[in-house]
């Protein structure tokens, strides 16, 4: 399902701008390629390695910049419930904004680093129920490249042990299903199974923005949402001390 402006220009900006405030952190070190900001934990994972914001920089974001967060995070599970008639639905780890910057400094280290292969969110977290996108830059303005790419069920580089061997060949092409051209707003939800296996086409030029988010029906997988500007080690249940 797509769902165009589902948060508009100001909070496309604001939530930009936590990323933004986040991987000035970094500046210095980073290349191009892929950086993740999960502000639940803290953590920032780019090409060079893993640091913790909160550590780095205690009080960079306002409790006022943790309700925003939190707040689109509720809308986007609510709408997951109404657009597939769920009945409940639990956040589960992690969320998180990613700024790809297209450069000929930066080649992957690993397979892993190879974002742009298709595979299935449920293979690679088991609890993953529902997965979705919220895109906060524009393709063919801010970048190119980069768009969602779906392909047939069953599509036979899902599997893990052919991950690092795909090419986009004219066999693998004939089984896209739909491509999605990320927009400000744009929201992109789907079911986290082998009925989905998808990719993003890699990055040529720009620099492109999204929010990652997963939800899953069972109870006993629901995470805390922290989002208190201290650093989590790891992520604790809702019955849990995190």
């Amino acid at each position: 399902a797509v769902f165009d402006d589902f948060i508009g220009e100001d909070e496309v900006a604001r939530m930009r701008g936590l990323a933004d405030r986040a991987l000035a952190l970094r500046a210095e070190v980073r290349e191009g390629g892929p950086a993740i900001v999960d502000l639940n934990t803290g953590y920032i994972r780019d090409p060079k390695g893993l640091v913790n914001m909160y550590e780095e920089a205690p009080g960079l974001f306002s409790a006022e910049d943790f309700a925003f967060y939190r707040g689109v995070i509720e809308r986007l599970r609510q709408r997951v419930m109404a657009t597939f008639g769920l009945t409940e639905l639990y956040f589960t780890a992690p969320t998180f904004i990613t700024h790809s910057v297209a450069s000929d400094a930066w080649e992957p280290a690993s397979p892993h680093d190879e974002y742009w292969h298709p595979h299935v969110d449920k293979l690679n977290t088991a609890h993953y129920d529902w997965s979705g996108l919220l895109y906060l830059s524009m393709h063919g303005e801010d970048f190119t490249g980069g768009k969602l790419v779906f392909y047939e069920s069953g599509f036979e580089h899902t599997q893990f042990e052919n991950y690092a061997g795909f090419k986009e060949t004219d066999e693998a092409r004939g089984r896209q299903v739909l491509r999605v051209a990320p927009r400000k707003g744009r929201m992109v939800t789907f079911s986290a199974g082998r009925e989905n296996p998808h990719r993003v086409e890699r990055l040529r030029t720009g620099e492109r923005y999204v929010l990652s988010f997963w939800f899953t029906c069972d109870p006993a997988r629901e995470f805390t949402t922290f989002l208190d500007g201290k650093v989590h080690k790891k992520f604790g249940r809702q019955q849990e001390e995190g």
